[in-house]
């Protein structure tokens, strides 16, 4: 089994264990930290650099070194929460919207929106989300070079402004699962998201929300050839009182998209579900066992049963 695919952990584990032991996270900077890691580990990788920034009193370019490390935050989680398609739609909806100070900034809101999947100027995070981040590129940048240094002072509140919005937006399990809730509501993934998914998918109780919630046929063919249906990455066993049981979420993913092309034919489709059950039938591991369970036999019987005779 791949190892990204192996480093299951539920959220309610204690805060990881950093290698820096004098750095010292709040709880609610270690749930903000853990659950970015989830996403990814360079997004997680610089939310830590800006607490010790923070922490660091010896810096004397704290504010741009902040500001610059936030923008990469705030970007890289609109990366991975919307689209661009997205994005044109509300930004188009936003020409006719009175942005005030914000006007200059339309393609950046339109992005923050889009990430929340909402249209709505009037919502609570969405305001937050878009006072705080519009801001950042004023600290990011010098203000002159014949000028004294930006003070650390001058940035902290705007940080701690980010970090309640972070919190919002990935700091416990039920604002995450939102976050999950907004992939799940794409039609087709991007490429920004299928990389995404094995850190976000890490924990098994994400895992089998994703996959027990996902619906679009369209997102088959990518989860296929980022090998989440191949046998090798099956769920590890888990025991039971009877007896060890493999729960392969994505394979139920895989049956309900088999029931879906049997009601609505697609050769396309059906093409990629005999090419998933052909691999998981003919694979073998070191030993030249067939890798399967009761679970995994039952699944792929009904899946084989939606196929045409022919």
């Amino acid at each position: 089994m791949r190892s990204e695919f192996n480093k299951r952990q539920d959220l309610s584990q204690p805060p990881v264990r950093l290698q820096n032991r004098s750095l010292e996270l709040s709880p609610r900077q270690a749930e903000i930290y853990r659950n970015l890691e989830a996403i990814g580990p360079e997004i997680a990788a610089f939310y830590l650099s800006g607490v010790k920034v923070l922490q660091n009193e010896d810096l004397e370019t704290s504010a741009y070194l902040l500001a610059h490390i936030a923008r990469e935050i705030e970007g890289g989680l609109r990366d991975v929460l919307s689209t661009d398609q997205e994005k044109r739609q509300i930004q188009g909806q936003l020409k006719k919207a009175d942005l005030g100070n914000f006007s200059e900034r339309r393609g950046h809101i339109a992005s923050i929106l889009a990430a929340l999947g909402i249209d709505d100027l009037g919502d609570p995070l969405a305001k937050k989300w878009i006072s705080v981040a519009t801001q950042f590129h004023e600290f990011a940048h010098r203000h002159g070079a014949w000028e004294a240094p930006r003070a650390k002072g001058v940035f902290v509140p705007l940080w701690h402004e980010f970090e309640e919005v972070l919190m919002d937006l990935v700091g416990n399990h039920f604002n995450f699962l939102n976050r999950v809730d907004r992939l799940l509501a794409y039609d087709k993934p991007t490429e920004e998201i299928i990389r995404t998914l094995p850190n976000l998918l890490a924990s098994e109780v994400r895992y089998a929300y994703f996959f027990q919630k996902l619906e679009s046929p369209a997102w088959l063919e990518p989860l296929r050839d980022a090998r989440w249906f191949d046998p090798e990455n099956q769920p590890i066993h888990q025991k039971m009182p009877d007896q060890p049981i493999h729960f392969w979420h994505a394979l139920g993913y895989v049956e309900k998209v088999a029931n879906y092309t049997q009601e609505f034919p697609d050769e396309k489709t059906l093409d990629i579900l005999v090419d998933i059950v052909n691999t998981i039938v003919n694979y073998t591991n070191d030993t030249s066992a067939s890798v399967t369970s009761d679970y995994t036999d039952w699944r792929v019987i009904k899946i084989i049963c939606t196929f045409p005779i022919e």
